[in-house]
C-alpha cells in the first residue's frame, strides 16, 4: 500500500516567513507469514505436508483470517455481539417460492457469546442444517467449534497475544487436517 504524507511546513530567514509543503511517500508493507498445512489418512500417518507463504497481510491473524486463506468453515459475522443476550436470532431467505428458502440461526448466551449457530444445507434443502456448537477460552475465543449434525469439529489453539497460531480439523474424531503458523 502506497501511503502519501503531505504536510505544510514553515521556516523564518532574515526577517520573512516561507511556508512550503512537503510531500513524503512511504510503501507501507504487511507483515510476512509462513504456515504449514498438514494432512492426515484415516490411520493419522501424515497424508501431505504444504508450506504456505501470505505476504503483506496487515491485519490480526484470527479465525476469520482462516477462514478466508484457508477455507475450513463459514463463520458467523461475530462470535461475540453485545446487542443479544439469552437471544436466538433467526434469519429466512427467500428466493421465489418456498422451495428456495434457506435460514440461519444464531443463540447468544446471558454475556453476549455465540453457543449455537445454524446454516440450512442448501436453498433446496433447507430443512437440513449444519449445527456448530461454540466452546470458549476465559478471554472469550472460540476454542471448539463442533458439528452437532455431522462428525466434524474445529479446534482452535491462541498465542499469548491472542492471535490464532493453529487450526486443527477433526473428522469422526479423527484429525484430518492442522495448519500452523510457523
Amino acid at each position: 500500500m502506497l501511503l502519501i504524507l503531505i504536510s505544510i511546513k514553515s521556516f523564518n530567514q532574515e526577517g520573512k516567513k516561507y511556508e512550503y509543503i512537503e510531500i513524503d511517500f512511504k510503501d507501507e508493507q504487511g507483515k510476512q507469514y509462513d504456515f504449514i498445512e498438514t494432512n492426515y489418512k484415516d490411520d493419522g500417518l501424515v497424508l501431505s505436508k504444504k508450506d504456505i507463504h501470505i505476504d503483506n497481510y496487515n491485519g490480526t491473524i484470527d479465525i476469520y483470517f482462516y477462514a478466508k486463506n484457508f477455507h475450513f468453515l463459514s463463520l458467523p459475522d461475530k462470535f461475540v455481539d453485545n446487542r443479544y443476550h439469552n437471544d436466538t436470532i433467526l434469519i429466512w431467505s427467500y428466493k421465489g417460492d418456498k422451495m428456495q428458502q434457506s435460514s440461519k440461526s444464531f443463540i447468544y448466551d446471558s454475556i453476549s457469546r455465540l453457543v449455537l449457530f445454524s446454516y440450512s444445507g442448501c436453498p433446496v434443502c433447507s430443512q437440513s442444517k449444519y449445527d456448530y456448537k461454540v466452546e470458549y477460552d476465559f478471554k472469550d475465543n472460540p476454542v471448539i467449534i463442533n458439528n452437532l449434525n455431522g462428525n466434524d469439529r474445529y479446534e482452535i489453539i491462541y498465542d499469548k497475544k491472542g492471535e490464532v497460531k493453529e487450526l486443527k480439523s477433526y473428522f469422526l474424531n479423527k484429525l484430518y487436517q492442522k495448519i500452523k503458523l510457523k
